[in-house]
């Protein structure tokens, strides 16, 4: 009995705790519910372009991204037009390599399309582009676009060069160092050139690598280091010499002026008719003997003087005594009259012919075989005869003794 008593007590407990749970329920179940969302009342189907306008350079070629948007529940063909573009750009639109007219857009979806243009080379001034879409079931919708010209081109490859003036003789070898940088937005590939006087080498080198090279490729955003060898001809004059180096890529140029500065290398040569050098002369007599002053250096010589080292008594002058200018391989004879002194002894003899400059001088012996005059061959033949003369007599005397 008291079981029965106690399911009939637990029963209406467990109703009264199920309706209080349902009632507490109720209002979380409300709360949780949102708001109803307002109709969209926008076109159903637009363009539009995360970049309507840029500034570009002249003869660029400048791409627009387009977006085809479809924002009711069904798909639509939407017709791609251009209604209106400067004469001499040639817009394409592309997609994937190919050219659009129309493109299907799923429900609620996108599509992109690229406008591709090319800016002619005397472009300036801004200018308008216009896109239609056009279709069934929406309202036509323009896209416009626009495009400036920059006064100035910006320049997306550049030649740095360290130090572009170098200084030295002729016959060495002057070494520039240089950049190639590229900042544009693609990798290039550059042909390396060089504009030099005849007869001088230009030869690129990869910094701190022994191979010539005439192209090299650049990446996006990086700079290529550049050793750039220039050797003149073997006795250039001195001066300045300009050189321009180019690195061309297939849409621009990058250029760099260098200069080299030879400065004057002083060398004189001396040399013979007969590359000998020796000659004959007579005691007492004037004789010419020539000798040709050259300037081998890559300067030119002013004021050569000429001088002599001789025995005493001699006299040795020149004609011309002075040269006023030698241009670098220029000659010039020169006749030193040698007249050695009148008593000299047959024989030969020593004397030094010395050119003289403020930067160089030269010298070289010269050896001088003189001989007697005939006169006093003769005189000495008699004197001679006379004691030889003598001394017979003087035997036959005493012989006969």
């Amino acid at each position: 009995m008291k079981r029965v008593l106690s399911r009939l007590l637990i029963l209406p407990m467990m109703g009264l705790v199920v309706a209080a749970a349902g009632a507490a329920a109720v209002p979380a179940t409300a709360n949780a519910q949102t708001a109803p969302q307002p109709a969209y009342t926008g076109p159903l189907v637009w363009l539009s372009s995360p970049v309507t306008s840029m500034l570009v350079d002249k003869g660029k070629s400048v791409t627009f991204e387009i977006d085809v948007n479809n924002k009711s529940t069904a798909g639509k063909f939407v017709n791609l037009e251009l209604t209106k573009a400067p004469e001499g750009w040639n817009p394409i639109l592309k997609d994937r390599g190919f050219i659009v007219r129309s493109v299907y857009v799923r429900p609620d979806g996108l599509e992109s399309v690229d406008l591709q243009v090319q800016v002619p080379a005397d472009a300036k001034g801004d200018y308008e582009f216009n896109v239609r879409a056009t279709g069934d079931g929406f309202d036509p919708s323009l896209l416009k676009l626009m495009v400036g010209i920059k006064d100035q081109a910006t320049q997306s490859s550049s030649f740095v060069v360290q130090y572009p003036t170098l200084q030295g003789k002729s016959g060495s070898t002057f070494g520039f160092k240089a950049d190639l940088k590229n900042d544009s937005e693609a990798d290039k590939t550059y042909g390396l050139s060089a504009k030099a006087p005849d007869g001088w080498t230009v030869v690129f080198k990869p910094s701190y690598q022994d191979t010539q090279i005439s192209s090299v490729q650049v990446k996006t955003g990086s700079s290529q280091s550049l050793d750039i060898n220039v050797t003149p001809p073997a006795r250039v004059a001195a001066g300045d010499y300009p050189i321009t180096v180019t690195a061309s890529s297939a849409s621009e140029r990058a250029t760099a002026d260098l200069k080299v500065t030879v400065t004057g290398d002083y060398q004189m040569a001396m040399s013979t008719r007969s590359d000998l050098f020796n000659t004959q002369a007579t005691a007492g007599q004037e004789s010419p003997f020539y000798i040709t002053i050259t300037n081998s250096g890559s300067a030119p010589l002013q004021n050569v003087s000429l001088s002599s080292s001789k025995p005493q008594g001699w006299t040795v002058t020149f004609k011309p005594d002075k040269i006023d200018q030698l241009d670098p391989g220029a000659q010039r004879e020169v006749a030193m009259m040698i007249k050695p002194g009148s008593n000299a002894i047959a024989g030969d003899y020593m004397l030094t012919v010395t050119a003289s400059h403020p930067q160089v001088s030269l010298s070289r012996d010269i050896r001088v075989t003189v001989q007697t005059p005939t006169l006093w061959g003769f005189v000495g033949i008699a004197v001679l005869v006379v004691v030889i003369g003598g001394l017979l007599g003087l035997f036959m005397k005493l012989g006969r003794r």
